[in-house]
């Protein structure tokens, strides 16, 4: 129904690169213009804080998942989403790092 009321839809780039402006062109010769915010990259977006990833590889070959999470959240440090350590978390930073875990 919507492909007999529109002629065209253009998206216009913004410098602003969280945003995107749409415009409109209806058949009966009106136009429209909307704003939508663009989804962010995930990885560089949600980066781990620095501090939390050099903890990791300094306690990471000798130190239990479970563990690490807690000794995180024990000195303040958040994940890159501003949320506690939990275990996934910590996993999540020695896959991205390539940091051992200790033999079980």
């Amino acid at each position: 129904m919507l492909r007999t009321l529109i002629a065209d839809i253009t998206l216009l780039p913004e410098p602003e690169r969280s945003e995107v402006r749409i415009g409109i062109r209806w058949h009966t010769g009106a136009v429209d213009e909307l704003s939508a915010g663009r989804p962010l990259v995930p990885g560089p977006a949600k980066a781990s804080p620095s501090p939390a990833v050099e903890l990791v590889r300094q306690l990471g070959p000798t130190t239990d998942t479970g563990q690490l999470a807690e000794r995180l959240n024990a000195a303040a440090l958040v994940t890159g989403h501003g949320r506690p350590f939990d275990a996934a978390a910590v996993q999540w930073i020695r896959h991205a790092y390539k940091i051992p875990a200790p033999d079980p």
